[in-house]
């Protein structure tokens, strides 16, 4: 039943809302192949762990100096336009990765990866909120982060079982990370047909905004920034972690990331029947504690099974409680400073990224992998405690009271 009402609630979104959807799915393949097989694409080349650090932190950094003037430049020149452009860039980024062997280049696709991604995260939350109600709004961010991490699954088992297949280039990697870059180049074509929004022009109000945000923007951009700490220990070198902690192979590394991918998609899925059923502000705590206990269990020593079933439980309450904070931070702002929240929101939590990505290469240096779990864990403590004492009493006031 639960199915079947999802699907009708999908199928009744705008044509513009679903065009989003299903380019944002070849995103997230695109997103899936590059998360197997680009680490093990360096280190094929002869990269150790300190270059492959000093690339992988390319990201955030540039995600996090780009994101405020982003969010500007998108309300003065065109939402639509701004994340159209993002999209152009990301899939270039993508198609070039693999293309190049020296450092310098690597690097430069890595950032020209960076910039549309900084594109995509100031635009991509408010350009949707103009095509959906706000009824719809919980649903349809929900939907976003459901589809993204199906997508992310199926790349990653692409990547885990194409190699095999696909002739060999310089690496056993690159040819299906050359591929994945093609397919995602459809994304920009399929884009520029989607309804301009917040097009152009910039009042006053709003350019003053981002120079003195509102007090609803500070408190969700701080809890951004204990979210990017808990992000960057992990995710970015799970890989790394299956194969040095497991010894796995590469079809098995992409195998439990598909799980990992698959867990996440479920929690997205799942989102809306725990938010109609226990409401956002009694749902966010306990998830948030759950997680930080699920954390704790991974820095133990334990046998791979065990550690597969708890990584996909860390996953799904992650991917519950994601898109109820940004459906919340969308709803505390009026539309014109939706792009100043998502902007500050990616600022700090870009920093909060940039932290703990060194820390957690400084971890994978010295193979303290559960020391990465456990300091995550902690970090979400202090995001439980950060929601109940500060958090939730803004997302509980009215939009209107915030700016009194």
């Amino acid at each position: 039943m639960y199915i079947a009402n999802y699907w009708k609630r999908v199928k009744s979104l705008p044509p513009d809302m679903l065009r989003f959807l299903w380019t944002d799915g070849i995103y997230g393949f695109s997103i899936g192949v590059i998360g197997v097989l680009f680490n093990l694409h360096l280190t094929a080349l002869g990269y150790h762990a300190t270059a492959i650090t000093w690339i992988t932190s390319i990201n955030p950094i540039a995600t996090t100096v780009l994101s405020v003037l982003m969010g500007g430049l998108a309300d003065r020149f065109g939402r639509t336009r701004m994340l159209v452009l993002g999209t152009t860039l990301l899939a270039f980024g993508a198609l070039l990765l693999p293309v190049f062997s020296s450092f310098a280049l690597i690097c430069a696709a890595q950032l020209l990866f960076s910039i549309g991604q900084a594109m995509i995260g100031a635009t991509e939350f408010a350009v949707v909120a103009a095509y959906v109600s706000e009824k719809e709004r919980d649903f349809a961010i929900s939907l976003i982060f459901a589809n993204f991490m199906l997508m992310i699954g199926v790349g990653s088992i692409a990547g885990g079982w194409l190699p095999h297949w696909l002739p060999q280039m310089r690496t056993p990697y690159e040819s299906t990370l050359l591929l994945s870059g093609l397919i995602f180049c459809i994304a920009p074509l399929a884009r520029r047909k989607l309804k301009a929004v917040g097009e152009a022009g910039i009042s006053r109000d709003i350019h003053g905004g981002f120079l003195r945000p509102s007090r609803p923007v500070v408190f969700y951009s701080v809890f951004a920034f204990l979210s990017g700490l808990s992000y960057g220990l992990v995710m970015p070198y799970l890989n790394l972690i299956l194969a040095g902690q497991f010894g796995l192979s590469v079809t098995m590394i992409g195998i439990v990331m598909a799980i990992n991918e698959f867990a996440l998609f479920l929690g997205s899925f799942m989102t809306p029947w725990v938010l109609d059923r226990f409401s956002v502000h009694r749902a966010l705590g306990p998830l948030l504690f759950f997680a930080f206990l699920v954390n704790f269990a991974l820095s133990i020593h334990i046998d791979l099974i065990v550690f597969v079933i708890l990584l996909a439980l860390r996953s799904l309450v992650n991917m519950m409680y994601a898109p109820a904070i940004d459906s919340l931070a969308l709803g505390v702002v009026t539309d014109m400073e939706r792009t100043i929240m998502q902007s500050y929101r990616g600022f700090m939590r870009g920093i909060g990224n940039i932290v703990s990505v060194w820390f957690g290469g400084e971890l994978l240096t010295f193979k303290m992998y559960g020391f990465s779990f456990a300091i995550t864990g902690l970090i979400i403590l202090g995001m439980t405690v950060f929601y109940r004492r500060g958090l939730k009493g803004i997302a509980s006031v009215p939009m209107s009271s915030t700016y009194e």
